[in-house]
């Protein structure tokens, strides 16, 4: 038998003071023992941030259809670049890859958010994880998703 990975899911991008650090602890130690293991897969969630830098709780904006929920998303995605770079820098020095899980009620919930996170941290060590379940619960094509 073989470890192929290691899963942490969380929110690591939850304000809430007693949630949001210690899953981004979490998912830091999580790396580096996959590094030392020399298991090179880690699943875990995006996360979803707050509304704006006061925000008490998570949220989840997805139909920005009025001007401010794109200032929500603007903020949300700034948040979230900022710290997916440390987390891939870390996993590149550890030697790992973290597989988002693309679950709703995560900024990055489809292929097409998953992208743009890989893109505006400009990441090496980040990908998909592949889970029909989750894509096919927000009425997506599995296959499309997968090309």
């Amino acid at each position: 038998m073989e470890l192929t990975g290691l899963n942490c899911n969380g929110n690591p991008l939850n304000p809430l003071p007693g949630v949001g650090p210690k899953h981004r602890d979490d998912l830091r130690r999580t790396i580096e023992l996959a590094g030392l293991l020399g298991v090179r897969t880690i699943v875990a969630m995006s996360g979803t941030p707050g509304s704006d830098p006061g925000a008490q709780y998570p949220s989840w904006v997805v139909n920005p259809w009025d001007g401010v929920y794109m200032e929500v998303l603007d903020y949300q995605w700034d948040v979230a670049a900022r710290y997916w770079r440390e987390i891939d820098a870390l996993a590149r020095a550890s030697g790992v890859r973290v597989a988002i899980e693309m679950h709703p009620h995560n900024l990055a919930f489809s292929p097409v958010t998953l992208r743009k996170l890989v893109e505006l941290t400009g990441a090496t060590n980040i990908g998909a994880e592949m889970d029909p379940s989750h894509l096919m619960w927000q009425a997506m094509d599995v296959v499309a998703c997968i090309r």
